[in-house]
């Protein structure tokens, strides 16, 4: 009986310490959001947003009072839009080559339209704000745009939004001078 008592307390020893060892994994999850939430922290895979932010990584600054907008028409070349509760469109896009012949490929996204700042997503990971707008076509790399630049060209695929609005689309950066309007 005494061997019996001794591999029994040696069973239940390992269950206890198997146990213990599942219990301290399951403490150790990885946060599923990464640093990804801007302006927030990650609670069970998604981002909670602060105060005046909004979005899926809580980049979309949206205040705390009314926004402004133009409500003005404006024209619109090559943007699409869906019939889906929140809009989703392209935009029109333009390149211009230099002959300064370096191999900078610079991508500026802009839009024309006054409303809240557009939280811009290249490629999946978060890239800027636009904060400026312009009635027409800005120079790369211009103030309260964002600007993403590449060694060599490449088609990217690209997501906005400002709270009411959201772009997806993909664009092709072939020019050392390449831009899209992100569109009312």
């Amino acid at each position: 009986m005494y061997t019996f008592t001794n591999k029994f307390r040696s069973l239940l020893l390992a269950i206890a310490v198997l146990t213990s060892l599942v219990a301290f994994q399951s403490c150790e999850k990885k946060d599923p959001c990464g640093e990804s939430c801007v302006n927030g922290y990650c609670a069970d895979g998604d981002c909670v947003c602060q105060t005046g932010y909004s979005g899926k990584w809580c980049a979309t600054y949206v205040g705390g009072g009314s926004s402004s907008s133009s409500g003005g028409s404006t024209s619109s070349s090559g943007g699409s839009s869906s019939g889906s509760s929140t809009s989703s469109s392209g935009g029109s896009s333009s390149s211009s080559s230099s002959s300064s012949g370096g191999s900078s490929y610079k991508l500026t996204f802009w839009s024309d339209f006054q409303g809240n700042p557009i939280s811009v997503y290249v490629d999946g990971s978060y890239a800027g704000q636009i904060t400026q707008y312009y009635s027409s076509t800005p120079s790369c790399g211009a103030t309260g745009c964002v600007t993403k630049t590449y060694t060599s060209p490449r088609t990217v695929s690209y997501s906005a939004e400002d709270g009411t609005q959201t772009w997806n689309s993909s664009v092709t950066v072939s020019a050392s001078c390449n831009t899209m309007c992100l569109q009312d």
